[in-house]
């Protein structure tokens, strides 16, 4: 259901390029309604599809020009990272890429802010090749980060990534999450995955542990002048 309702989310920012996009979404949008049970039809995925295509080609996908402001939209979540940049072209707002990656599990960790700022960050390195050498504009919905650059004194991995950024030629622009639609749909992932991933790991550092510790518990052994252990498995004579 999380899935469902980014992807609608991520085609909603571009619906005036999609015609007649709410017949189109319909049956999507019927999957959200409440006490409805999740049934994936043909015509969902008739649908899925269609939107799909719609987000992989023209007017909505482009190729980029020499001419043209690029517009690099980044957006954190709890569990992930997305960006999409785009370019003006005759003065429309053209696709050129997307890009979307789930945080660490240290990453999760991190304050709202430095998630944003990673978002940034990461937005950076994926369009390095696009953005470096010319005047772009990065739009964020969080407004803390209009001030990045006059940070007092960042030190530690903060002080890394403004040093990074710094080689590229941008302002930073702030808007509404309401506006805010394409990279914070492509940041979203399923809290529920996550969730059972985190529980399979800390499950199998647990058993690694246990396992380890039942080595340490049985592994001395002592026989006349030999003596063995986990720590040292050569015999020594004692």
């Amino acid at each position: 259901m999380i899935e469902v309702r980014s992807f609608i989310g991520l085609c909603s920012y571009y619906r005036r390029f999609i015609p007649g996009f709410a017949d189109v979404a319909a049956p999507l949008h019927a999957l959200q309604r409440k006490n409805v049970p999740f049934v994936w039809t043909d015509e969902c995925e008739v649908a899925f599809n269609h939107l799909k295509e719609c987000l992989t080609s023209a007017p909505i996908f482009g190729m980029p020009r020499d001419d043209g402001t690029f517009l690099l939209d980044t957006d954190a979540s709890d569990t992930g990272l997305g960006a999409v940049l785009s370019q003006m072209q005759d003065g429309n707002e053209v696709v050129i890429a997307y890009a979307s990656r789930t945080l660490s599990r240290p990453e999760r960790n991190y304050d709202v802010t430095r998630r944003e700022l990673l978002a940034i960050v990461n937005g950076f390195k994926t369009f390095k090749q696009y953005l470096l050498g010319r005047h772009f504009v990065v739009r964020t919905d969080h407004a803390a980060l209009q001030w990045l650059r006059k940070m007092p004194e960042p030190m530690g991995q903060q002080a890394r990534w403004l040093t990074f950024i710094e080689q590229f030629h941008f302002e930073i622009q702030h808007r509404i999450g309401t506006k805010h639609g394409n990279a914070d749909s492509l940041s979203r992932e399923d809290d529920e995955y996550h969730a059972r991933v985190t529980r399979s790991e800390e499950t199998d550092v647990k058993q690694r542990v246990s396992g380890v510790d039942l080595v340490n518990s049985n592994s001395t052994v002592q026989s006349g002048s030999e003596h063995c252990s986990a720590g040292n498995l050569l015999p020594t004579n004692s």
